[in-house]
């Protein structure tokens, strides 16, 4: 399991840097620097989630300018890789309790949650994606995961 969530924290963090060149170049259109702001906040909650860390208390939805974003990348995609290469097969199962920003307690597997942040970056690209796209820029770049995988199997 440790390889396969290596494997797409790789992944997530080529699609986050395809997406954050996009914003830089075309001046954050629309919402898209917003978005991203929270794409690259969550998987810094979620950590600390599942660390058992104390409770992130800024917000979610942060204000950051656009200049942050690359080295908010780079944090996170180190971050995340440390903690999953301590992590034991046995962790993956481990449940994790934890208070969302609301108020509220819930208790979720290790695995899912780090399923979670994967997806939830995938859905907020496209969503950055959709503004880039109303903002007049036609193409954006192939950030399928396994299109990333044959460019990084081909890479080895």
């Amino acid at each position: 399991m440790k390889s396969h969530f290596l494997r797409l924290f790789d992944y997530d963090c080529y699609a986050n840097r395809a997406m954050n060149e996009l914003i830089v170049k075309y001046g954050a259109p629309g919402n898209s620097a917003t978005l991203m702001a929270h794409l690259l906040t969550t998987p810094q909650v979620w950590l600390q989630r599942c660390k058992s860390v104390q409770a992130h208390t800024g917000p979610v939805w942060p204000d950051l300018p656009v200049e942050s974003f690359a080295a908010i990348i780079e944090q996170n995609h180190t971050d995340w890789t440390e903690f999953l290469s301590g992590l034991k097969e046995a962790d993956y199962s481990r449940v994790i309790t934890y208070t969302r920003t609301t108020g509220e307690f819930y208790e979720n597997i290790l695995s899912d949650i780090i399923a979670h942040v994967i997806n939830h970056g995938t859905h907020h690209r496209s969503k950055i994606g959709q503004q880039l796209k109303l903002n007049q820029l036609v193409t954006l770049p192939p950030t399928d995961y396994v299109i990333y995988r044959r460019e990084a199997d081909q890479n080895l």
